[in-house]
């Protein structure tokens, strides 16, 4: 089955489709893990793949930009809290590069197809330069280019969080493998939170600084809404009916809104419109 990009997702399992798509509908409705390929309907082996490469995709675009900040941070202290966002984040993408693969898809050649696009608004070059016959055959992720160490807390104060809930979505998966490794990741992400608030407290409580500190938060706010745009909806409707996530895109915007609403009102902060 093609999918974006071109690129093939196709369940390497010889028993017939029909015979796995009853398999997958009784563990599904039992609420019984899916561990194996052969439980797995073409539809369902196709959906989790593509799940957890986007799920991937969004880590690497984050960790990109804030890798410059390892030799920019003013202080030895913030590089360590960087270098540790930085694990995470490429942690998280390759335990999710693994699960393809232990599924029979190999990520390698999907991987090399990435390059990283400027975003509308965010001024600078295209990182990765390529020929425009490699247009049509790349796989694009977006690249926000990061200023500041204020706007850097801000990308993890806004867009962490939205992956955040994201994350927290797929915590009941009916792939056992994600279920139970995904706990320690949305843990890390919750700790990445806290940092993140307590860095915007000093900003936000600065009056010098909250003059900065609001148009970075409806900048990076956009970004983070961008996580939440419904682009396939038979892919999202997928991930719901085979349990794959709780709740549907539009009730995490409704979460992530609420959340960010509860918490620029904590730091007097006038929410984005």
């Amino acid at each position: 089955m093609p999918t974006r990009a071109g690129t093939i997702i196709k369940n390497p399992s010889r028993i017939p489709n029909l015979d796995r798509e009853k398999l997958t509908e009784q563990k599904i409705r039992t609420k019984t893990a899916i561990e194996d390929v052969d439980d797995m309907s073409d539809e369902y082996y196709v959906t989790l793949n593509r799940l957890l490469l986007e799920m991937a995709e969004s880590e690497l675009a984050l960790a990109y930009p804030r890798y410059q900040w390892l030799s920019r941070a003013p202080l030895i202290e913030q590089s360590l809290i960087i270098s540790n966002i930085l694990r995470s984040h490429l942690r998280l993408a390759n335990t999710m590069f693994k699960l393809t693969k232990s599924v029979g898809f190999e990520p390698s050649s999907f991987i090399g197809r990435y390059y990283f696009y400027t975003a509308p608004g965010f001024g600078g070059s295209n990182p990765v330069n390529s020929t425009e016959s490699e247009m049509d055959d790349r796989i694009p992720l977006p690249y926000h280019p990061i200023a500041t160490w204020l706007e850097l807390i801000m990308s993890l104060f806004c867009v962490t969080r939205a992956l955040s809930i994201k994350l927290e979505n797929t915590k009941s998966s009916s792939f056992g493998p994600w279920k139970r490794s995904c706990r320690i990741f949305i843990d890390e992400k919750k700790m990445d939170l806290a940092l993140a608030e307590s860095w915007m407290k000093k900003f936000a409580f600065n009056k010098s600084m909250k003059k900065e500190t609001e148009p970075l938060l409806s900048k990076w706010y956009a970004v983070a809404v961008e996580e939440f745009v419904v682009q396939d909806e038979v892919f999202l409707e997928n991930q719901k009916r085979f349990d794959l996530v709780e709740k549907d895109i539009s009730e995490l915007n409704n979460d992530f809104k609420n959340e960010m609403r509860i918490k620029c009102s904590e730091l007097g902060l006038r929410f984005p419109q």
